[in-house]
């Protein structure tokens, strides 16, 4: 009975040597604390890491169609949001091109640079360059600003589509000392006769004439209020008279 005992303080003494070489203080004897180093190793943070890791949470999936083929992504994958170009802003239209089609607008040009609208009674029409000669003869048109132009080529010069042949009357852009006219046209303050300069500022119509007078007198010989001499239209408009038809200058 004696050796039986001192068999067991032995082994009770070896197993302590064994815990202070471990360093471990919550060892179980019976073996408890294996089950736990065995959890860890299984479902520690190496573990859960391996399923989940950054490389697998980091990739891309493939991205959904553009709504257009203009548009680039934003964001970490360029999935989105689309950034698109201006929905306003019309692309390059085929009447920035000479002979391409085109609409008349008030104020905008569809056409290109040193182009213009040339469209038949303000609608659709087609791009052409802007005119560079003129002519000096007498032929009106209405353009489609409502100012009267002395012929086609300086309203073609003026990048103006025509709305109607001869001048436009009372319905076009109308004027007087004070109302100017628009683009650099002049206001054609045409009377009735020499009473009409007793009546203060007359109103009058917008006309566009040509960079020159004829050089030889022509069309209908007026005279402007107050004047001695006598002019032709073009010159009279071009100055911004008051003026009037006078029987008695030369026709």
């Amino acid at each position: 009975m004696k050796k039986a005992w001192i068999a067991v303080i032995a082994a009770t003494a070896s197993l302590g040597v064994i815990v202070a070489c471990s360093g471990s203080s919550d060892v179980d004897i019976l073996g408890a604390g294996s089950s736990s180093s065995g959890s860890s190793g299984s479902s520690g943070s190496n573990g859960s890491s391996g399923s989940s890791g950054e490389d697998g949470a980091g990739a891309c999936p493939p991205c959904p169609a553009p709504p257009d083929p203009a548009c680039k992504g934003t964001g970490a994958c360029n999935c989105g949001p689309w950034v698109c170009p201006d929905a306003g802003s019309d692309p390059v239209d085929a009447g920035s091109d000479a002979g391409g089609a085109c609409t008349w607008s008030a104020g905008s040009n569809p056409c290109g640079p040193g182009m213009y609208c040339a469209a038949k009674n303000c609608k659709q029409g087609t791009c052409v360059a802007v005119g560079t000669n003129e002519s000096s003869n007498r032929n009106p048109v209405c353009g489609c600003d409502g100012v009267t132009y002395w012929n086609e080529s300086v309203a073609a010069k003026n990048g103006m589509s025509i709305a109607k042949g001869g001048a436009c009357g009372n319905d076009g852009a109308i004027c007087n000392g004070i109302v100017p006219c628009p683009n650099g046209s002049k206001c054609n303050r045409r009377l009735q006769g020499a009473d009409g300069c007793l009546g203060g500022n007359a109103q009058g119509s917008c006309w566009m004439t040509p960079s020159t007078c004829p050089g030889v007198l022509v069309g209908t010989k007026s005279r402007a209020c107050g004047a001695l001499t006598c002019n032709d239209e073009c010159n009279l408009i071009k100055a911004g008279s008051t003026w009037y038809v006078d029987g008695l200058c030369p026709q």
